[in-house]
């Protein structure tokens, strides 16, 4: 029989290999999906039509782990039925940094949803060019955004739930020692 220590220690090392793990997964889906010159620059450069994007490769890995971490730490919720409060303290702070990343993508989409035509290419107005030229029935942004904002909503039940049932098996635990 495990002591109390020792069934701590056991449940912190496995914490420990799943996020090993889950990081390294994250670099090979990484260096899988882009090329390899990608991979040993600090920057990822994309260029859409007449845009030309830069992002830090270490926040594209990131969000990649936070992901699986995240998806892997939902199997493994709802194989132990929340009673692992360990693996849902890891959990619910994984969903909360997944709605952050979400919130960060839905502001971005947002403010740029204002200046794309119907074609997806980025509008430089003149400055004398009237709003009503600008505006757009065709534009896929508001799907997008509606689509990550039910997203976000999804993810934010799943913290509350976790949050009950943190709550439920612990006072079971306390009733029940």
């Amino acid at each position: 029989m495990l002591s109390q220590t020792q069934f701590l220690k056991r449940r912190i090392i496995t914490e420990i290999i799943l996020l090993i793990a889950t990081l390294i997964i994250a670099l090979i889906i990484y260096a899988v999906s882009f090329k390899q010159a990608a991979l040993f620059e600090e920057t990822l450069n994309i260029q859409v039509h007449d845009t030309y994007f830069v992002l830090l490769k270490s926040l594209i890995v990131w969000q990649i782990w936070f992901l699986i971490y995240f998806t892997a730490n939902l199997m493994r919720q709802f194989w132990l039925k929340f009673k692992n409060q360990l693996c849902n303290v890891m959990f619910l702070f994984t969903a909360l940094v997944l709605s952050g990343f979400l919130y960060i993508y839905i502001s971005l989409i947002s403010e740029a949803g204002v200046v794309l035509n119907d074609d997806g290419f980025t509008v430089y107005p003149p400055l004398s060019a009237i709003p009503q030229q600008l505006e757009t029935n065709n534009s896929p942004v508001p799907f997008i955004t509606n689509s990550l904002w039910a997203i976000e909503i999804v993810l934010w039940l799943i913290a509350i739930v976790t949050i009950v049932m943190m709550y439920r098996n612990r006072k079971s635990i306390k009733n029940n020692p």
